[in-house]
Formats: structure tokens, C-alpha cells, sequence
């Protein structure tokens, strides 16, 4: 009995963004809990200046804002301390 083997292809746009998720899974295995702990405390802060400019009411960013307080939380990181 022969074996047949196939080659498949995934679209063009598939196969780039396996290789961006696959390098920022790389990047994120690398990074200590230092710069993680960094890169939310950075992100809490962009929220909050957006939060600044909003003029309105923006359902998505109270959201956004209160999974990345948990998240500082859960870093042990006090949120208040961030707050504008």
C-alpha cells in the first residue's frame, strides 16, 4: 500500500498572522514579571488618558478599565496608585 502525502496551504493572510501570534507568544514567555507587570501598569495608564479626553459615555473602555484594575490587582499592584 503507497502512502500519499498532501501539502496544504493556508491563505496568505492566515500564515502571517500565525507567525505575528506565534512571535508575540514568544515575546511573552521571554518577558519576566517585571515587564509584564510594566506593560499592564502602561496600559492602565493609556485607559485612564483616554478616559481624560472621553466626553461621553464608552461602555467598551469601563470595561477595559475595570478587567486591567483586576488584572493589576491580581499583580498585586495597587490601582489606585495609577488613577488620574
Amino acid at each position: 500500500m503507497k502512502t500519499e502525502y498532501r501539502l496544504y496551504t493556508l491563505p496568505e493572510s492566515t500564515y502571517n498572522n500565525s507567525i505575528i501570534i506565534g512571535k508575540v507568544v514568544e515575546r511573552m514567555e521571554e518577558m519576566n514579571n517585571e515587564e509584564m507587570k510594566q506593560m499592564v501598569i502602561d496600559y492602565y495608564v493609556n485607559l485612564q488618558r483616554i478616559k481624560k479626553a472621553e466626553t461621553g459615555i464608552n461602555e467598551e473602555l469601563e470595561y477595559q478599565l475595570k478587567v486591567t484594575r483586576n488584572k493589576l490587582s491580581a499583580l498585586g499592584i495597587p490601582a489606585e496608585d495609577y488613577e488620574m
